[in-house]
């Protein structure tokens, strides 16, 4: 199921290394199951950059389908090519 995970007020301390470590743990848990495509919605430059590293590192391990953006709209945009409705989940 496509989601949105909205975070554009959000900063973040995550290192490169907890992205890979995140990554590697999705990777292992979609191959029970089916993860949908995520847009990550991030306005704070540190925080976009860490989410394209992990939108980056997902697409080179084989993980979930992300894109970042800059705001919520892009991203549903984004997902309704997926999804095929207007209407997307949101964390």
């Amino acid at each position: 199921m496509p989601e949105v995970f909205d975070c554009q007020n959000a900063g973040t301390d995550l290192s490169r290394s907890e992205v890979v470590l995140l990554v590697g743990r999705l990777v292992n848990y979609a191959k029970s199951k089916r993860l949908g495509p995520t847009a990550i919605v991030a306005k704070q430059p540190v925080t976009f950059g860490m989410a394209r590293m992990f939108e980056i590192v997902c697409e080179l391990e084989g993980g979930p389908l992300v894109g970042v953006f800059n705001n919520r709209d892009e991203g549903e945009r984004w997902l309704e090519h997926f999804s095929g409705t207007e209407n997307v989940g949101q964390s």
